[in-house]
């Protein structure tokens, strides 16, 4: 009702004496004001979709997990790492096209769990990588296939 600019009264008929209240009065709408209020929250979803290469989420989708393009980056990083036993970050970085920001994030923060650093610099898949590349089949696919072009 604020984007509308118009306000909101409610009668009580009820009461002997009819009573009329202002619950929301009718101010102008700031859109300046709006925007940037949600700045921050919009730019953080134009990162996420900008990052997502694939759409293999369904719509509406509650009780499934998602693949976030923190996800997709994570399969593709495993894939390439299956090629070799003990792989630098340097390396991982110039066959992904990964920048390295994105890539210290990902070893740093292993969520899921998939790589083990074994040095400085040098990682390494985990036996929990494994177990669940499978689980997220249609994604490591579609990157595996992408992994062994680049790394031939």
């Amino acid at each position: 009702m604020k984007r509308l600019e118009i306000g909101l009264l409610t009668i009580n008929r009820d009461l002997d004496p009819q009573t009329i209240k202002e619950v929301l009065k009718p101010e102008a709408f700031d859109r300046k004001k709006s925007i940037d209020q949600n700045k921050k929250r919009t730019m953080k979803i134009h990162k996420e979709i900008d990052g997502r290469s694939i759409d293999l989420n369904s719509p509406g989708s509650t009780r499934k997990k998602i693949v976030t393009a923190y996800k997709e980056s994570c399969v593709f990083v495993g894939c390439v790492m299956e090629k070799k036993e003990n792989i630098s970050s340097k390396d991982i970085r110039q066959q992904t096209g990964l920048d390295s920001a994105k890539l210290t994030r990902i070893f740093k923060q292993n969520y899921y769990g998939w790589f083990e650093r074994t040095g400085r610099g040098m990682y390494l898949l985990s036996g929990k990588w494994h177990e669940d590349k499978l689980t997220h089949k249609e994604l490591y696919d579609i990157y595996k296939s992408k992994a062994s072009e680049i790394t031939e």
